[in-house]
């Protein structure tokens, strides 16, 4: 792998931590601004356009059971080809 492709491939990951750490959280709750109410388990979530070929979909517990004083762990994961964010969160996809 050379230097172009490697900071290609590690540029997205960077820019997404960057916005992860910098989401305010208001003092006492675990409302994430800019973040909307899913309506299945009450988790937040936000999906935004980082450029032409990646779509990031971040999603956190609901603020009743986000523990804003505790550690928060993060997991990153790429799709293959072919796969959508909608698939994989158990969307089923009209043909």
């Amino acid at each position: 792998m050379n230097k172009q492709s490697i900071h290609k491939f590690y540029t997205p990951y960077a820019v997404i931590f960057l916005l992860l750490s910098s989401i305010p959280i208001p003092a006492q709750t675990g409302k994430l601004q800019g973040f909307k109410t899913n309506h299945y388990y009450n988790e937040q979530v936000v999906t935004f356009q980082y450029n032409d070929e990646i779509r990031v979909h971040i999603n956190a517990p609901s603020a009743d059971s986000f523990k804003v004083n505790l550690p928060v762990g993060l997991a990153l994961f790429a799709l293959p080809n072919g796969n959508t964010i909608e698939q994989t969160v158990g969307k089923t996809l009209k043909e």
